[in-house]
C-alpha cells in the first residue's frame, strides 16, 4: 500500500486534478494507493465561506456577496473528492499520519505547493512524512516550492528533512538544481502528476458532464484578482477579433453583465470542460497552462511576478514558446512538435516514479 500525502482538500481545480493524478498513476503502476486526508488549515483558511479572521470589514462584506456561489463551488468540490479520491479518514494533527499509515509500504509526498514555505509555513514536517517509521520507504515525486529561489533560512530543515529520502524529485528545474546543491545529492525534475495522462484520461470524468456555454468561446481562468482587469482586456480584444464569446473563471465580479459567463461555482469537472470546448485559453494559473497543453488549446499566461518558474520549466520541456500576456506576444504553438517532446518526458518521469515506487535505482 502506499500513502499519499498532498493539497486534496482545497477547492481549487489544480490541487484536485494532481491528486487525482498522482493517486491513479500509482495504481496504474500495480500499486495499491489511498490518499492522507490531512486537512491543514493554514492551507485551507483562504476558503472559508467568510473569512472571519480578516480585520477588513470589505472583505467580510464580499464573501458574504459570493457565499452562494462558494457554497456551491465547495459542494461540488466536496462530491468530486468522495467519488474520485481514495481518501482515508481525516486528521488536522499530523502526529496521527502515523497510525493511519500504518499499513503503507511505502509514503509518497507530492506534488501540488506542498513544500511552498509561504503556505506551509516552513518545512511542515506532514509535507516531508516526518511521520515515517523506519521501515516505510519514503518518496517525493513533484512537490513544488512556488519560488524561484529558496531562502537559505531553510537549509539545514531542508537537509535533516530529506536525508532519510530514497527518492526525490521537484517540479521545477531551477529548484531541483538549487535543491540539490543544498542537500548533496541528485534531484529528479518531474512532470506535475497531471501531464502524466492524455486528454482521454481527463475524458473519462466527463463522461456524463456537460455545461450550457457558447458554440465558440474564449476561456478566461483568473484567481488573483489583481490580475483580472488586465486578463480582461486581452481577452476583450482577442474575442471581437476572432468574434468569440468570452467564458470566465472568477470569483471576484459573479453578478457583473460584463461576466455573464462564469463557471466560477462549479468543480474541476468544468474546468477541464471549459478548456476541452474553448477555441482559446487565458489565465494567471500554472494548471491552466497544463490542460490547455492537455487538450492540444493555444493559450497565452498571465506571469505571476517571482512565482513562474513552474510555468517557465513547463514551456522549456515542451518547446513552447514564453506565450506571457503581460510581454504582449503570442506565438502559435506547434502541438506535434510538443505532444513528441511531452510523450518523451512522460516515459522519463513514470520511469522515476516506477523506479522508486519499486525500490529500484533511477539514472
Amino acid at each position: 500500500m502506499v500513502g499519499l500525502v498532498t493539497f486534496q482538500s482545497q477547492y481549487n481545480c489544480g490541487s484536485a486534478l494532481q491528486a487525482y493524478a498522482l493517486q491513479e498513476t500509482i495504481k496504474l503502476l500495480g500499486f495499491d494507493c489511498k490518499i492522507l486526508n490531512y486537512f491543514y488549515w493554514n492551507d485551507m483558511k483562504a476558503y472559508d465561506l467568510v473569512r472571519w479572521r480578516s480585520k477588513n470589514p470589505k472583505v467580510i462584506l464580499f464573501d458574504f456577496y459570493t457565499i452562494k456561489n462558494c457554497y456551491n463551488r465547495k459542494r461540488a468540490y466536496k462530491k468530486f473528492q468522495t467519488k474520485y479520491l481514495n481518501l482515508t479518514e481525516q486528521t488536522d494533527e499530523w502526529q496521527d499520519l502515523g497510525e493511519i499509515s500504518n499499513d503503507c509500504e511505502i509514503l509518497v509526498c507530492g506534488s501540488d505547493q506542498i513544500w511552498n514555505p509561504g503556505t506551509t509555513q516552513g518545512v511542515h514536517p506532514a509535507y516531508f512524512l516526518e511521520f515515517a517509521n523506519a521501515s516505510q520507504r519514503r518518496i517525493a515525486y513533484g512537490p513544488s516550492f512556488a519560488i524561484s529561489s529558496i531562502p537559505n533560512v531553510y537549509f539545514d530543515d531542508l537537509r535533516a528533512a530529506l536525508q532519510d529520502f530514497s527518492a526525490i524529485s521537484v517540479r521545477e528545474e531551477q529548484t531541483a538544481d538549487q535543491l540539490a546543491t543544498i542537500i548533496g545529492r541528485k534531484v529528479f525534475c518531474a512532470l506535475d502528476p497531471t501531464l502524466l495522462h492524455n486528454s482521454d484520461f481527463y475524458d473519462r470524468l466527463l463522461k456524463e458532464y456537460t455545461l450550457s456555454l457558447p458554440q465558440r468561446y474564449l476561456f478566461v481562468y483568473c484567481l488573483h484578482y489583481t490580475h483580472l482587469n488586465d486578463l480582461r482586456k486581452s481577452a476583450e480584444k482577442y474575442a471581437k477579433k476572432h468574434n468569440l464569446k468570452i467564458v470566465y473563471f472568477n470569483k471576484f465580479n459573479i453578478y457583473h453583465p460584463l461576466y455573464k459567463f462564469n463557471i466560477f461555482q462549479y468543480g474541476p469537472e468544468a474546468f477541464l470542460y471549459a478548456i476541452k470546448h474553448a477555441d482559446f485559453v487565458m489565465g494567471d494559473s500554472f494548471h491552466a497552462a497544463v490542460f490547455s497543453v492537455i487538450y492540444n488549446k493555444q493559450f497565452s499566461i498571465y506571469a505571476v511576478e517571482g512565482g513562474q518558474s513552474r510555468t517557465d520549466t513547463l514551456f522549456e520541456r515542451l518547446g513552447i514558446e514564453k506565450n506571457y500576456l503581460n510581454d504582449h506576444s503570442f506565438v502559435p504553438i506547434d502541438y506535434d512538435k510538443v505532444n513528441s517532446l511531452l510523450k518523451e518526458q512522460q516515459e522519463e518521469s513514470l520511469a522515476f516514479l516506477k523506479a522508486a515506487l519499486e525500490g529500484k535505482h533511477f539514472e
